[in-house]
């Protein structure tokens, strides 16, 4: 999965807050859902699914709620999981529609949530990534030049600070090859 969702700071004083299990599946259904309206080929079922909709069975939510806990930590029975998403659905987070092969989940106030709903937070969306783009623009356009430079140092084999030791090593080769045509006078190497 590729992208983000918001967390609004209120999370912390909702009952959800203090179960675990609950929020950690809170959490895996926020991150499955979809964020733009498409078609899902579900078996030989072609399922069309709203933003806030994502598809699942048993089995694939006790797959994704396990992904990266301990063995202790694991919940056994699939029948478990769905009975806690089941509960989100009670009290009022979520809204299930079964079928014999798999239920499609729908986030309630997906749209609040997630597209903003106050006119503040929504200008602040529309002025990041402008502002965002603009910074990360100027960021790539002095990391062009710093390369620049720095090849052009080194042709010139000026001092750069994190190539100074290839900087001395050439510098050593080039005094060695000057030792080999020099003659030595009393075993010492005249320099000159």
């Amino acid at each position: 999965m590729v992208g983000w969702i918001k967390l609004h700071r209120k999370i912390r004083s909702n009952p959800i807050f203090n179960d675990p299990q609950l929020l950690r599946l809170w959490l895996i259904c926020l991150t499955e859902a979809s964020h733009t309206e498409h078609d899902q080929i579900v078996g030989r079922q072609k399922v069309k699914l709203k933003p806030g909709d994502f598809v699942t069975g048993r089995f694939a939510l006790m797959d994704m709620y396990n992904t990266g806990l301990k063995s202790k930590d694991r919940v056994k029975g699939e029948k478990t999981i769905f009975r806690w998403l089941e509960q989100l659905q009670e009290m009022g987070y979520l809204t299930i529609k079964k079928t014999n092969k798999f239920s499609i989940v729908s986030i309630d106030n997906w749209a609040i949530y997630q597209d903003g709903a106050s006119e503040n937070d929504n200008s602040l969306t529309i002025k990041r990534p402008s502002n965002d783009h603009q910074m990360t623009t100027n960021k790539n356009v002095k990391n062009d030049k710093n390369e620049k430079k720095i090849n052009n140092s080194l042709t010139s084999t000026n001092l750069v600070t994190w190539r100074m030791p290839i900087y001395f090593i050439k510098k050593y080769l080039k005094i060695i090859r000057k030792l080999r045509n020099q003659t030595l006078k009393n075993g010492r190497v005249i320099l000159g």
